[in-house]
């Protein structure tokens, strides 16, 4: 699901502009080339901690999280957006909204780790302008 640099910030808009809602997203403990893009394109407000303005919302990047971080986190929102794994597992056990993505291939391991799941919707991988596409139809 690897998008080109120039298309994250035009889509977390997107997703501003449809939910008139602020925007959380979390890294992982690792920087990669996206998330030092991301750090340079937003504004340093708190130790790992970055902001990007838009509208009359705001754009958080947190990196570096640790796991009772990250609950916090999902505890307090609205929905999670993630590649299946433990963020998933928390937004069930808090009863969030989940659009969780995961290969095709693998539908039958997960429909194993997901069917109790409520308020839940799954996407398949894909090339990011299509995947991109499908995240805002179902938020």
């Amino acid at each position: 699901i690897e998008p080109q640099k120039d298309d994250l910030i035009p889509f977390f808009k997107k997703i501003i502009d449809k939910t008139k809602a602020n925007l959380i997203i979390s890294t992982g403990f690792y920087n990669n080339s996206l998330v030092e893009f991301l750090k340079n394109n937003f504004s340093l407000l708190d130790n790992n901690v970055y902001i990007y303005k838009y509208n009359n919302n705001n754009i958080f990047l947190l990196t570096k999280l640790d796991f009772n971080e990250l609950r916090f986190i999902i505890k307090k929102s609205n929905t999670l957006i993630a590649c299946h794994g433990a963020p998933t597992h928390l937004a069930a056990a808090f009863n969030k909204k989940i659009i969780d993505i995961y290969d095709k291939s693998q539908s039958n391991f997960y429909i194993k780790w997901n069917s109790h799941f409520r308020n839940y919707k799954y996407i398949y991988r894909d090339k990011f302008n299509l995947l991109s596409t499908q995240l805002l139809d179902n938020i």
